[in-house]
């Protein structure tokens, strides 16, 4: 079976590296010979050096002692891969004594082996949790290489994931440092290559890298990033990542538009998952789904009021989109545009006296402002090209949004009156979608410019340009909690739009 020759080649490979190891340091602790015991004594009548005799000075070599070694098994077959234990005084190993490869425990001294799996399959790679409570590791025992974890007797084997490839090839489960997370490598035939990262329940897998060359993920003592190896540059090379991108929806439809409440307790979105696009409102952990808008037509972009009591939105349920609000628990829809033409992309300033959105009434896409109950629309913006994704910035003065009016989509700022027209970005690739940090020093946005859709953040001024995401998929809609310490964004990483979360220092 495929999976037996893999385990049998990663003891091989582990047997050679501690032969390989053990090797060097000998030669290099035995360059000279060590004198044998039947060397004579020099004898007892032998002159004493006088006292004026040189001292040897402190920067002469200073002797080092052979390394010592002590055999903890001894058995004919193979113990491979060891694991200590926290505390120091355990060891689990992989041993195929019994036929096929098993995870065992012994004392740190060798004795008191214990086999603590017992199947016709492999078990291998075990992992202590911080806490030494329990190991995880992978077990070919349900036809597929998957990750499992038990206690520390062997009692309560949970299966963690559930794939019909492979979680394992060549690293051992990475336990987080607050034993809350666990990271490993997938190779399967459903999941895309890379590092994963999954509650220590099996709940909530997040993929953070995309490429078949990841391998041994390595958690930092503060548990926010992950360091591994890679040759996606043709060479084993060390990277580090951000290990707090956490998936917030999972379904097979697509989820878009993230809106946190002003609160930072809730996150607004859009999600095509009842068969048409509707406004969703959940926990910012994910949980407490709640459907706010139900029609037979499409409601998009959700914005909430300043206040948290409202959410505004464009719907289409007319005829042609228009722009909407609607209580936080769903109820009192009220229109607030009505013409012709379409209105979309609703911004609520931060005073909560005005929202921004994006009209074609004048035959092309351009920003405008109206009062919160629909009057006073005025036009901010006039080209002939399209203005797009109007974004408040904190303290209500300008107004960032994008536009193709040099050819490609890049991001300007304008005063909140419509003056002082300022361009930001400038690239031949789409930037789109820029929200401000709270602050309202720095602006995230998408950007197709690495080949594919990453989050950016620059300085409020298009100064200090970073690229915040990077993955061979889209991540797209940048949202700032309102704290600054969070954004959320939608990727398909995963296959489809979902919704993440991720440290505002990186994801």
């Amino acid at each position: 079976m495929a999976f037996v020759s893999r385990r049998e080649g990663i003891a091989a490979a582990v047997l050679a590296v501690v032969v390989i190891l053990v090797g060097a340091v000998l030669v290099g602790c035995t360059d000279e010979p060590t004198p044998t015991m039947d060397e004579p004594t020099p004898a007892m009548d032998e002159p004493t050096p006088a006292m004026d005799e040189p001292t040897p000075t402190m920067d002469e070599p200073t002797p080092t002692l052979a390394p010592t070694f002590a055999q903890l098994t001894d058995n004919s077959d193979e113990d491979v891969l060891p694991a200590w234990s926290p505390d120091g005084l355990r060891i689990a190993f992989v041993s195929n004594r019994d036929g096929d490869y098993e995870i065992y425990v012994m004392n740190a001294d060798g004795s008191g082996v214990t086999q603590i799996t017992d199947n016709s399959d492999e078990d291998v790679l075990p992992a202590w949790s911080p806490d030494g409570l329990n190991i995880a590791f992978v077990s070919g025992r349900d036809e597929s290489a998957d990750i499992y974890v038990m206690n520390d007797d062997g009692s309560g084997v949970t299966r963690l994931t559930d794939d019909s490839g492979n979680d394992l090839f060549p690293t051992i489960p990475a336990w987080s440092p607050d034993g809350l997370r666990i990271a490993f490598v997938s190779s399967t035939s459903t999941w895309d290559t890379g590092i994963y990262v999954m509650n220590a329940d099996g709940s909530g897998l997040t993929r953070l890298t995309d490429n078949s060359a990841d391998l041994i993920p390595a958690w930092s003592p503060d548990g926010r990033r992950i360091a591994f190896v890679s040759n996606r540059d043709g060479n084993f090379e060390i990277y580090v990542t951000n290990a707090d991108v956490t998936r917030l929806t999972d379904n097979s439809d697509e989820d878009r538009d993230p809106a946190w409440s002003p609160d930072g307790l809730n996150i607004a979105f859009s999600s095509y998952r009842s068969g048409d696009n509707e406004i969703y409102v959940m926990n910012a952990d994910g949980f407490g789904l709640t459907q706010i808008t139900e029609n037979s037509d499409d409601d998009w972009q959700p914005s909430w009021s300043p206040d948290g009591r409202s959410i505004a939105f464009h719907s289409n349920r007319d005829g042609n989109f228009d722009i909407y609000v609607v209580n936080a628990d769903g109820s009192g829809v009220t229109r607030l545009t009505e013409n012709s033409d379409n209105d979309w992309q609703p911004s609520w300033s931060p005073d909560g006296r005005r929202i921004a959105f994006v009209s074609n009434r004048d035959g092309d896409a351009d920003i405008y402002v109206m009062n919160d109950d629909g009057s006073g629309v005025t036009q901010l913006t006039d080209d002939s090209d399209n203005d797009l994704g109007p974004a408040w910035s904190p303290d209500g003065r300008r107004i960032a949004f994008v536009s193709d009016r040099d050819g490609d989509p890049e991001i300007y700022v304008v005063n909140a009156d419509g003056s002082g027209l300022t361009q930001l970005t400038d690239n031949s690739y789409d930037d789109l979608g820029p929200a401000w940090s709270p602050d309202g020093r720095r602006i995230a946005f998408g950007s197709s410019r690495d080949g594919d859709r990453e989050i950016y953040v620059m300085n409020a001024d298009g100064s200090g340009l970073a690229q915040f995401t990077g993955n061979s998929y889209d991540d797209r809609q940048p949202a700032w909690s309102p704290d600054g310490r969070r954004i959320a964004f939608v990727s398909d990483r995963d296959g489809d739009g979902e919704i993440y979360v991720t440290n505002a220092d990186g994801g």
